[in-house]
């Protein structure tokens, strides 16, 4: 594979510092590095993804108990409100 460019294209790095020269032809180890780049990528987003899948999940629960800690304290201030002894 060979790079073809223009007498004023620009020629930016192809991996840090190391540049390729007009008409070079393109190592195959670069390409195995941006296509490894681009799996650790992927699995990079499918992760953040499970991240927040859990997050959400956590958070409703959350929710889910607060309400319902709610609604036993409520009850037991509507239970216990006559009794002797216990201030409003």
């Amino acid at each position: 594979m060979t790079m073809e460019t223009g007498e004023d294209d620009l020629v930016v790095s192809a991996t840090g510092g190391e540049y390729v020269l007009k008409g070079s032809e393109l190592l195959d180890q670069y390409s195995q590095v941006n296509s490894m780049k681009c799996a650790q990528g992927r699995a990079l987003a499918g992760y953040n993804s499970r991240v927040a899948d859990v997050d959400a999940s956590l958070t409703r629960a959350f929710v889910i108990l607060q309400v319902q800690l709610e609604a036993i304290d409520r009850k037991i201030d509507s239970e216990f409100a006559h009794w002797p002894g216990r201030s409003p």
